[in-house]
């Protein structure tokens, strides 16, 4: 389906309308798993962008290129890409895009062990999200603090968080794609197989009980007054890793 939409649209000729179409069949790709593939077809679709000057819709194709680079260990390339993808957002206050690019960074800090930048990214990204109340942008910031209570050594509070954001899905209707799903069970794994199953499905089901506002002011609150440095030091779990590697770890 999609390569015949982007068959069509190539047809058509219109730039903008190809660019999308690259960017949704870049998606099933990666989500496939086929990461080459998807990287040329973001590729391609930013390029268009450049092309045509549509510098608002260049965050869109630099934070899925960024994406590609997290699926294959490259932290490196993931952060250069979010942050050019941020910058750009930045120059058009799109909140969404900010919020949205700054949760994966914080996965990209979390995936690096750099528990301190990943919070900081996380209290902006929640800020941000508490104004646009975007249900999809929502679950992806509850899911990349689960990450980042997972990595600083509370399961429990990162199984509730995962509660929260699996119930915001499920009241949207939007599922969470299989690259996604990917990453945030390699990054919670360490944290999951700490504490008795029983345990962590109660937590769980204590977040999915958190409303929109309520979940997202309960992961400020965690953020809040955990001090970053700290939790930078004492973090137990090693840095997470692509699960694409034989080590455990990483991710949208």
């Amino acid at each position: 389906m999609f390569e015949e939409s982007l068959g069509l649209k190539r047809e058509r000729g219109n730039e903008s309308e190809i660019a999308m179409a690259l960017t949704n069949l870049g998606r099933v790709e990666r989500d496939a798993g086929n990461t080459d593939r998807a990287a040329g077809l973001f590729a391609d679709a930013v390029l268009i962008w450049q092309r045509t000057g549509d510098r608002q819709r260049l965050p869109v194709g630099r934070h899925n290129a960024a994406l590609v680079a997290l699926d294959r260990g490259d932290l490196t390339a993931a952060r250069r890409g979010l942050q050019s993808a941020l910058a750009t957002a930045r120059e058009f206050d799109d909140r969404p895009a900010m919020a949205a690019v700054l949760t994966d960074l914080a996965r990209v800090e979390c995936a690096a062990g750099r528990w301190e930048r990943a919070h900081d990214a996380l209290v902006e990204a929640l800020r941000l999200t508490a104004l646009v109340k975007i249900g999809v942008v929502v679950s992806l910031a509850l899911e990349s603090t689960a990450i980042w209570l997972a990595g600083t050594g509370r399961p429990l509070e990162a199984a509730r968080m995962i509660g929260a954001a699996d119930a915001d899905r499920g009241r949207i209707g939007f599922v969470r794609m299989p690259a996604d799903e990917r990453l945030l069970a390699a990054a919670t794994a360490p944290a999951k197989a700490a504490v008795a199953t029983s345990a962590w499905g109660d937590a769980a089901a204590r977040g999915a009980e958190l409303v929109l506002e309520a979940a997202i002011a309960a992961a400020t609150a965690l953020l809040v007054t955990t001090d970053a440095a700290a939790a930078d030091g004492a973090a137990s779990a090693a840095p997470i890793s692509s699960p694409r590697r034989p080590a455990i770890g990483d991710r949208r």
